[in-house]
């Protein structure tokens, strides 16, 4: 698809442009806006976009600009049109769609992955491109009505592009929940994105599960960045077993939206999770008085964590 329409976008450069002079400032002002554009969506839009939106317009709106774009060039110049077409090219297939590419080797073996990935954007991406070429020679020697072939073509592709990227995401859907259920995830290569929101919803589900499921979950997550699933955590921890409440604690305590103030008030009125909750506390303002009972606790460890607290709070506190 991208070999065509830089064939078509050449052929009609080369038809509308006389001198080449005027070729090539045309070119330097495209690919200079293109380029523009391009950094400005990369660093601006396309990672907000693939969260809100998921994936799966990541994927897709390459294919339906190019669908939509010869029904709207009826209006405008066969030079408007390509050109355009080529922008959005140059503009989205690096950006928005590069990075829901990405996404998509997120849930593959990382084995497999060195295998097949630079086998599929090497060899056939090369073979794809080749055939293509082979098939614009063909019409050329032929003399076919170039224009209405590859313009035919470019729609048919485009359309079979949005139903394979529909079946990639569904794929890659399925593999998410196959490495949760195989407990294959490998928190040290990869990084979760929890703004995600395919990836948010499936851990959503699996953290409303049973307890084995719900340590998985929140083993694989503790170092990414939680606040997509605030909520749901700190609903477990008022609902779960003392073994969840003093994982969190220990894992997400510097979360203020999952262990807030109130927990550890809540804790210490209660005397309960005390080490963990006056640890928490140091990085907090908390009023002395509610630690200073505990430096007589018969819990050697809560006396611990209660004197280096006091004195984190108030350096100048005598009270050890």
């Amino acid at each position: 698809l991208h070999t065509l329409i830089d064939f078509q976008f050449k052929i009609t450069i080369a038809n509308n442009f006389n001198t080449d002079i005027a070729m090539v400032s045309f070119f330097g002002q495209f690919y200079m806006i293109t380029s523009l554009l391009s950094l400005f969506i990369q660093v601006f839009l396309a990672g907000r976009m693939i969260n809100r939106f998921g994936i799966i317009a990541g994927l897709n709106l390459l294919p339906i600009l190019f669908i939509a774009l010869p029904f709207i060039g009826l209006y405008s110049s066969a030079l408007a049109l390509i050109s355009i077409m080529k922008g959005a090219e140059q503009i989205i297939k690096p950006t928005i769609f590069g990075s829901s590419l990405e996404i998509i080797w997120f849930p593959i073996n990382i084995i497999k992955k060195n295998l097949y990935k630079p086998i599929i954007n090497g060899s056939i991406k090369l073979l794809v491109q080749a055939l293509t070429g082979l098939f614009i020679f063909i019409i050329t020697i032929f003399n076919w009505e170039l224009q209405i072939i590859i313009s035919t073509l470019l729609i048919l592709l485009a359309i079979s592009w949005v139903f394979i990227s529909i079946k990639m995401k569904n794929e890659y859907l399925k593999q998410i929940v196959k490495m949760i259920d195989n407990r294959q995830i490998n928190v040290d290569a990869i990084e979760i994105d929890l703004k995600n929101s395919e990836i948010l919803n499936i851990f959503k589900k699996y953290l409303n599960k049973d307890i084995n499921n719900q340590m998985f979950i929140l083993e694989t997550i503790k170092k990414q960045d939680v606040s997509p699933l605030a909520k749901e955590i700190r609903c477990i921890y008022e609902n779960g077993t003392q073994e969840l409440q003093d994982f969190i604690l220990t894992s997400f305590g510097h979360e203020r939206n999952i262990v807030t103030d109130k927990i550890l008030k809540t804790n210490l009125q209660q005397k309960s999770h005390l080490a963990i909750s006056i640890n928490i506390i140091k990085s907090r303002k908390f009023n002395q008085k509610l630690i200073e009972p505990f430096l007589s606790n018969q819990n050697n460890n809560v006396i611990i964590s209660a004197a280096s607290t006091l004195l984190k709070l108030d350096p100048n506190n005598k009270k050890k």
